[in-house]
């Protein structure tokens, strides 16, 4: 899970984001319990919001909300879900 986790971010910073998105789904699809999942996630979605990608930022956001949202962390990814969509705005 190391190595997914270690090549997805190398991608990101090299901005190469469909092999990121590969690279994320190798690693959930192999390491399914692992614990380096929820950061993962939240690291392509803000990747994918600082690449103006906001469509693929929201699908992150709403996985992340769907599978790893607890109480306290919830209304966070919320808020970036509501940026990302107030940024995906040509003219705020």
């Amino acid at each position: 899970a190391v190595y997914w986790y270690n090549k997805m971010i190398k991608q990101i910073t090299t901005y190469q984001m469909d092999e990121a998105d590969d690279t994320y789904t190798s690693l959930e699809s192999e390491h399914r319990n692992s614990p380096l999942i929820p950061s993962a996630l939240l690291i392509i979605a803000n990747a994918h919001m600082e690449d103006e990608e906001y469509i693929m930022a929201n699908y992150y956001f709403d996985l992340y909300l769907k599978r790893y949202s607890i109480k306290k962390n919830a209304d966070y990814i919320r808020f970036l879900k509501i940026k990302s969509k107030f940024l995906s705005f040509e003219n705020q």
